[in-house]
């Protein structure tokens, strides 16, 4: 908890949610600085849903706004969203998740400050 590693679900959803920079994973909740030439970042996920229902959709929240949506009808959906970091402060996003009986997940927000290293 003193890291931020969690996140907040109406029912017993399971959120794995990171993000890869080169050797370096970062979690949920962690806050890091991406240096690159390329602004795009890739956010992983695997998510289970609570017994009996399925993932219906898994929204990525930045800075408050959904960017992307996947729509899907499974009980544990793995994937990744592509965010562009549009600008040099600090940013945030999230990925929330709905389950077939409208009860939702959401994991704690990523913070990241884009560095451009071209």
């Amino acid at each position: 908890l003193r890291k931020r590693h969690t996140w907040a679900a109406e029912n017993r959803t399971i959120m794995r949610i990171n993000v890869s920079n080169g050797s370096t994973t970062f979690t949920m909740g962690d806050i890091f600085t991406y240096g690159s030439n390329d602004s795009r970042i890739t956010i992983n996920y695997s998510i289970s849903a609570s017994p009996g229902t399925n993932i219906t959709n898994v929204s990525l929240f930045y800075m408050g706004v959904i960017t992307n949506m996947t729509f899907t009808n499974q009980e544990n959906v793995t994937g990744y969203f592509i965010q562009n970091i549009t600008n040099t402060s600090e940013r945030y996003m999230f990925v929330e998740a709905i389950q077939s009986n409208g009860q939702r997940a959401w994991a704690s927000p990523i913070w990241v400050t884009y560095t451009n290293t071209g």
